[in-house]
Formats: C-alpha cells, sequence, structure tokens
C-alpha cells in the first residue's frame, strides 16, 4: 500500500510543478507583450507630440513615467529626421528613427 501512496504522491508533484511552469512562461509571455505594447503606443505618443505641439531641434519629456529624448535633424527644407529613445524603470529601449515630411504632414519612414 505504501508504494502505491508514494507514487500517487510524486505524480502529483509532477503534475502541479509542470501546472506551476506553464503559468509563469504564460505569464512571462504577457508581461512581454504588455511591455511592447506600452512601449510601442508611448512611442506613437512621443512622434505626435512632437510633430504637433513641441517641434524643437533637441528635447526631453516625460510620458507615462518614460523619460523620451529626442532629436530632429533637417534632411532637406521638406524632410526632418527625428532620432528618438526612451528610458523607463532603468531600461534603455532602442532608439528608434522616424522620417516626417513637412509639405505633405506625413510619416516617411519608421525605423
Amino acid at each position: 500500500m505504501l508504494p502505491y501512496t508514494i507514487l500517487l504522491f510524486i505524480i502529483f508533484l509532477f503534475v502541479s510543478i509542470h501546472s506551476t511552469e506553464i503559468f509563469m512562461v504564460k505569464y512571462r509571455y504577457l508581461e512581454e507583450v504588455k511591455t511592447r505594447y506600452e512601449r510601442e503606443a508611448i512611442e506613437l505618443l512621443a512622434v505626435k507630440r512632437i510633430i504637433t505641439e513641441d517641434f524643437k531641434p533637441k528635447g526631453t519629456m516625460v510620458l507615462n513615467d518614460t523619460k523620451v529624448q529626442y532629436e530632429q535633424m533637417n534632411l532637406d527644407k521638406e524632410k526632418v529626421a527625428l532620432s528618438i529613445s526612451l528610458k523607463k524603470d532603468k531600461k534603455n529601449f532602442t532608439p528608434i528613427e522616424v522620417v516626417y515630411n513637412r509639405t505633405n504632414q506625413e510619416i516617411v519612414s519608421w525605423k
């Protein structure tokens, strides 16, 4: 009788540990998706704000606890390149490059 009890206990432990691992993987994935979504939303909001409100050559702003630093470089009299970098919770994200056409008021490229 005792070996069957130990065998059932081991099976129960295995299933419990496996279920916990599955939960943790899903949780990490959801956190990563959330971080990426928030970063993309901040990037879009920053570009919109820089283009519409704050078209200075250089600047810094804070959006939703994220520090946004940007720099404007004139490519020609119509096009402007914006270099934008984000920093949140001591984590630096990959900078983005946006080329904006002033006359058409549209984004030409986003890298």
